[in-house]
């Protein structure tokens, strides 16, 4: 803090436009996001954000330092770093007294840290930095996500970097099995809960509709789907609309209706919802090891949800109590069926998986399975 004090008086006395009108603590602000934060890819992150983590590290000098990373979207999306990143660096800072986190870019030095947490991506990573910072009795911890899904370097392909770490965050049964042989510390950690607008009114009405929610490249294995949906449609009994939110042009096809994704609108286009959908082929690897975020969030809002389920979400869903498994085209059209034409029963699933979620997703619940992980490799450093 002593430094940036000094960097801050020598910038300045060197101010040519300084008014008495303006407090000397606003050009320190002024300092920090033109000196400090402009630098370092600020753009990607709300300003405001970056300066409160700044200054609550800044001013907790004696805890141990945690930085999460690297951050490289923006805050238009929610992706990977507003379930990994955000809101456990929000909560760790808010509620332990041992740790303080902050967050890094893709070039940032990582000096600065006592733990860090690659999230995803290790592509800007090499062997000689992982041995720089184990010299400097660094703890690094690996956070699988969903890699290798829109990366250069895979945990699949890479095990020497597994290797050398001091311990693996796994979101999914196989992720796990995956580098036990690799590394003897992994631990199966979910991902918080980011939404809290939840359904209260199942009460019965037309059209029902079935919400599937993700990128348009995944859209592909929803083909076979859109004809069950017009199947059950067709027999005439109620109106069904089958309603794809993802990243592309709204339009309307009359059952079947596309709606461009906005961060402004996710929890709303949930809300007016009426059954979720999920499709993860079995025979795709990728798709296999993906988490349970999708399924989690869906049923959250109190959406009851039918899905060809990964690995992750056959640990998290109780099969026709907390959602339902649909591997057949006769399962989904059953399962789907069954769902249009009972509103209650909607209601009753909806609500188990939504009590379910929020009893073991919490962002209180997460968060403590991290400072848990952080306590453990600690006292193995000191020891």
């Amino acid at each position: 803090m002593k430094k940036w004090l000094n960097d801050f008086n020598e910038w300045y006395s060197k101010k040519k436009d300084k008014r008495k009108f303006f407090p000397r603590g606003f050009y320190f602000l002024k300092w920090l996001y033109e000196e400090k934060f402009m630098k370092q890819d600020f753009m990607l992150v709300n300003w405001s954000w970056r300066l409160r983590l700044k200054l609550h590290n800044a001013m907790s000098p004696r805890k141990i330092k945690v930085g999460f990373g690297p951050v490289v979207s923006g805050e238009h999306t929610l992706g990977n770093r507003k379930w990994h990143i955000d809101p456990l660096v929000d909560y760790i800072n808010k509620h332990s007294e041992k740790y303080a986190c902050d967050i890094f870019f893709n070039n940032d030095s990582l000096d600065r840290f006592d733990i860090v947490i690659h999230v995803k991506t290790f592509d800007n990573m090499s062997a000689e930095k992982i041995e720089r910072l184990k010299q400097n009795k660094t703890i690094l911890i690996y956070d699988i996500s969903d890699n290798p899904l829109g990366c250069k370097k895979s945990y699949l392909k890479d095990t020497w970097y597994i290797k050398s770490m001091d311990a693996v965050i796994a979101m999914n049964p196989l992720q796990e099995s995956d580098v036990r042989s690799y590394n003897n510390c992994v631990k199966l950690i979910g991902l918080p809960i980011i939404n809290h607008r939840y359904k209260k009114d199942y009460a019965a009405k037309e059209p029902v509709v079935i919400l599937w929610e993700g990128y348009i490249q995944n859209m592909e294995y929803m083909n076979r789907f859109n004809a069950i949906v017009k199947r059950i449609a067709g027999e005439g009994k109620h109106k069904v609309t089958m309603l794809y939110h993802a990243n592309m042009r709204s339009k309307d096809d009359g059952i079947i209706k596309y709606r461009k994704w906005k961060l402004d609108n996710w929890e709303k286009v949930f809300l007016e919802s009426d059954i979720a959908v999920a499709i993860k082929p079995g025979d795709n690897e990728i798709q296999r090891r993906k988490p349970s975020t999708k399924v989690n969030t869906y049923r959250a809002a109190g959406l009851p949800l039918v899905c060809m389920p990964s690995e992750a979400d056959k640990t998290v869903i109780e099969d026709g109590k907390t959602g339902y498994f649909a591997y057949t085209d006769e399962d989904w059209y059953a399962r789907l069926k069954e769902l249009v034409e009972n509103p209650a029963l909607r209601e009753k699933i909806g609500v188990a998986g939504r009590k379910y979620v929020r009893e073991n997703f919490s962002i209180a619940k997460i968060g403590a399975g991290y400072i848990r992980l952080f306590d453990e490799l600690v006292a193995k450093k000191v020891c």
